[in-house]
C-alpha cells in the first residue's frame, strides 16, 4: 500500500510500519512503500486502485477443493436434493428421524425422514404389509401344527404332532403308519423301489418293447404284438385290437408302407363332385364333367389332359367395366394424359376432356395453362415465395415475393409486427401502446431525449444541469461538463460550524474549533473532504446512526457521540459514503487524526 499514512494505530495515531500475520515475521513496505497482501487458495485478494479498496473473497468448497461451505438445514438434509451444502450431525439426526430404542429403520420416501418400528419382544419377527410399514409380530400356526418357543433373539419351531397321520387310498383304507412306517407295495404292472434314500419310486412293469398296451379283464395290461412297417392298429368288437395292413378292394387306393409311414394315393378317377357358384354340386357322369364357358369365358380342351379357360370379348388397350348382364364392356380408348373419371351412379366411367401431366414432383401446383390443359407449376423452395398472378397474363400463376408497394393494403397492426401508424410525422419517435397503435412523441429539438415516467409514456425533454455542471445542447449532441475542480466544490469556512453537503470540501480557517457535521442524506460514493488552515483545528461530527470507519479495527462511535478531530493546524481527511445515509469510510488522510 502506497499510502502508509492511512495505517495509524489507536487514538495516538502512531503510524503502522509493519504487518504481522498468524505465523512468520513482521512485514514492512517495499522500496515503493507497498505491502502486498496475497491470498492462498481458496482465498483471493483483489485490489481496486480507483476505489482504494482491497476485496478478500473465499471460494466455495467443492468435492475436489477446499473452501467455504454453507451448512444444510434440517429440511434440506431430509429432502436430500441439495448438492452444495454440507450435512452436520444435527441435520443427519433429522434425516434419521425419531429413533426408537431397539427399533428397526424403514424408508418413507427419498425426500422424507427415516421411520422406525416399535421395539420387538422376545421371539417376534419383522413382518411386511403391502403398502404399509413393517412391524414386529408373533408368528402363529392357525392349525396348531407348529409349536413356537420364543426367546431373547431366538425362535424355536417344532412340528406340533405326527406329521403323517393317515393315507387315503383308491380302495378301502385309509392306511395309518405303524411305528411311523407305511409300506408302499406294488400291484398289477406296478413295482416299487426304495433303493434311493428318502425316495419311493413307482415303476410300470410287465410290458414288451415297442408293444402297444391294452387293458385286460384282470385290470392289468396286455402287450399287443408289434406291428410291421405301414401297419395300423385296427379294433375288433369284443376282442383286442391288432396291427394289420389296410387294403383297397376296388383298387382305387394305392398304399406304400414304410417305417412309421403309410403313403396313400388315388388309384383311378379323382373327381367325385364339383361345387359351383350357382346350383350344383355337379358329379361326373361316366367319369366325365363338362367344363363350359359363360359370359366373356371360353374353354379349350385341345391340349391333352389340359383344360384352358380364356377371357373373350375384350378390345386391345380398352379398360373393361362390368355391365348389367354380369359380363364385360370395353370402354373407348383414351388419348395420352387423359384420366378416367367416374360417370356417377348408373353410368360407365369415361376419359376426361382435360389432359394432365404424366409426372409431378413433390410440392408442384397444378393449374390450367390452356382450355382443358392442366400443367404442373414446379415448386419454388426459395424462402418468402408465394403463389401470385404474375406468371404472364392475369390467368397464369407463378411463385413470387409479396410486393409491399401494391400487393398489400391497410396498416400493419402491432400484433403482426407493425406500428399501427399510417404516416408518422417526420423525425418523430414512436413508443409502444400495448396492443394499440404506437404513439408519436413528436420531433425532438436540439439536445432533447426521451425521459421515462412510471406508468406513462416518456416525454421529450432536455437534461437539467445541477451544481458545478453545465449542459450544452446541439444538433444530435449533448455536452455535459463539470465546472468544479477535481469533481468537488471547495469552500472556506471562517465560522465555527458548517453543515456539510455531498461532494464538497471545506477549508476550516478559525482561531477556534470549526465543527463540520456530515450530511444526514448521502448516496453511496458521495465525497466529503476537510482540511485545516486556522489554529483552532477542525472536528467532523456525526448525525444519529452514522459511523466513520478508519480501517478494519478502528471506527468512530455510532451516532452523534462519534467524531474525528485534527491534532495539527493543517491535518486533512477525505471521506466516501459506503452505505447510503449512514456509513462513511476514510479514503485518505494527512496528520494524526483522533478517532472517538
Amino acid at each position: 500500500m502506497s499510502q502508509m499514512g492511512k495505517f495509524s494505530g489507536g487514538i495516538l495515531g502512531i503510524p503502522i510500519n509493519t504487518i504481522t500475520g498468524n505465523i512468520g515475521g513482521a512485514v514492512g513496505p517495499d522500496a515503493f512503500s507497498n505491502v502486498d497482501l496475497l491470498g492462498s487458495s481458496p482465498i483471493t485478494v483483489t485490489g481496486n486502485p480507483a476505489a482504494w479498496t482491497l476485496t478478500i473473497t473465499v471460494d466455495s468448497a467443492t468435492t475436489t477443493s477446499e473452501g467455504v461451505v454453507e451448512l444444510a438445514t434440517d429440511a434440506e438434509s431430509i429432502a436430500g436434493a441439495d448438492t452444495t451444502r454440507a450435512i452436520v450431525p444435527s441435520s443427519l439426526v433429522a434425516k434419521l428421524g425419531t429413533m426408537t430404542a431397539n427399533g428397526v429403520a424403514y424408508g418413507a420416501g427419498t425426500a422424507a425422514a427415516v421411520n422406525w418400528t416399535a421395539a420387538g419382544t422376545d421371539g417376534q419377527v419383522l413382518i411386511g404389509a403391502t403398502g404399509a410399514a413393517p412391524a414386529f409380530a408373533t408368528m402363529a400356526s392357525a392349525g396348531g401344527t407348529i409349536v413356537y418357543t420364543p426367546g431373547a433373539n431366538t425362535l424355536n419351531l417344532e412340528v406340533g404332532g405326527m406329521f403323517v397321520q393317515s393315507f387315503a387310498t383308491d380302495v378301502a383304507g385309509p392306511v395309518v403308519p405303524l411305528a411311523g412306517t407305511i409300506t408302499m407295495a406294488g400291484g398289477s404292472n406296478i413295482s416299487t423301489d426304495g433303493s434311493v434314500a428318502n425316495t419311493v419310486t413307482f415303476n410300470l412293469s410287465g410290458t414288451t418293447d415297442h408293444a402297444v398296451q391294452i387293458g385286460n379283464a384282470g385290470g392289468s395290461l396286455t402287450s399287443v404284438a408289434v406291428g410291421t412297417d405301414g401297419q395300423v392298429l385296427i379294433g375288433a368288437t369284443g376282442a383286442d385290437p391288432a396291427f394289420a395292413t389296410i387294403a383297397s378292394a376296388g383298387g382305387t387306393i394305392a398304399f406304400t408302407p414304410g417305417a412309421n409311414t403309410l403313403n396313400m394315393e388315388t388309384g383311378g378317377t379323382v373327381a367325385i363332385s364339383f361345387a359351383t357358384d350357382a346350383a350344383g354340386p355337379q358329379s361326373p357322369l361316366a367319369g366325365t364333367i363338362t367344363i363350359a364357358g359363360g359370359n366373356n369365358i371360353t374353354t379349350d380342351g385341345s391340349t391333352a389332359n389340359t383344360v384352358t379357360i380364356d377371357l373373350t370379348g375384350t378390345t386391345q388397350y380398352a379398360l373393361q367395366v362390368g355391365d348389367a348382364t354380369g359380363s364385360l364392356d370395353s370402354l373407348a380408348i383414351g388419348t395420352a394424359n387423359q384420366v378416367l373419371m367416374s360417370g356417377g351412379a348408373g353410368a360407365n366411367p369415361a376419359w376426361s376432356t382435360a389432359t394432365y401431366p404424366a409426372t409431378a414432383a413433390t410440392g408442384d401446383v397444378l393449374y390450367g395453362s390452356a382450355a382443358n390443359t392442366i400443367t404442373a407449376l414446379a415448386f419454388d423452395n426459395t424462402a418468402t415465395r408465394y403463389l401470385a398472378n404474375t406468371g404472364g397474363g392475369a390467368t397464369i400463376p407463378a411463385w413470387d415475393q409479396i410486393n409491399l408497394t401494391n400487393g398489400v393494403t391497410g396498416i400493419l397492426p402491432v400484433a403482426n409486427g407493425g406500428t399501427g401508424v399510417a404516416n408518422p410525422t417526420d423525425h418523430s419517435l414512436l413508443v409502444g401502446s400495448g396492443a394499440g397503435a404506437m404513439t408519436e412523441l413528436g420531433a425532438a429539438t436540439n439536445g432533447q431525449i426521451p425521459i421515462g415516467s412510471t406508468g406513462a409514456d416518456p416525454v421529450l425533454a432536455t437534461i437539467t444541469q445541477g451544481a458545478n455542471i453545465t449542459v450544452t445542447n446541439g444538433a444530435g449532441s449533448i455536452t455535459i461538463a463539470s465546472t468544479a475542480s477535481g469533481g468537488i466544490s471547495w469552500s472556506e469556512v471562517t465560522g465555527t460550524s458548517q453543515a456539510a453537503a455531498v461532494d464538497s470540501g471545506y477549508i476550516c480557517n478559525n482561531a477556534a474549533l470549526v465543527t463540520v457535521t456530515l450530511p444526514d442524506t448521502a448516496a453511496v460514493g458521495s465525497i466529503v473532504a476537510v482540511t485545516g488552515k486556522g489554529a483552532g483545528g477542525w472536528r467532523i461530527a456525526q448525525n444519529a446512526g452514522e459511523t466513520i470507519y478508519w480501517d478494519e479495527s478502528n471506527a468512530t462511535t455510532t451516532g452523534v457521540g462519534g467524531r474525528l478531530d485534527s491534532t495539527d493546524d493543517y491535518d486533512s481527511v477525505r471521506l466516501i459514503c459506503i452505505t447510503a445515509d449512514t456509513d462513511w469510510g476514510v479514503l485518505s488522510s494527512k496528520g494524526n487524526i483522533s478517532i472517538t
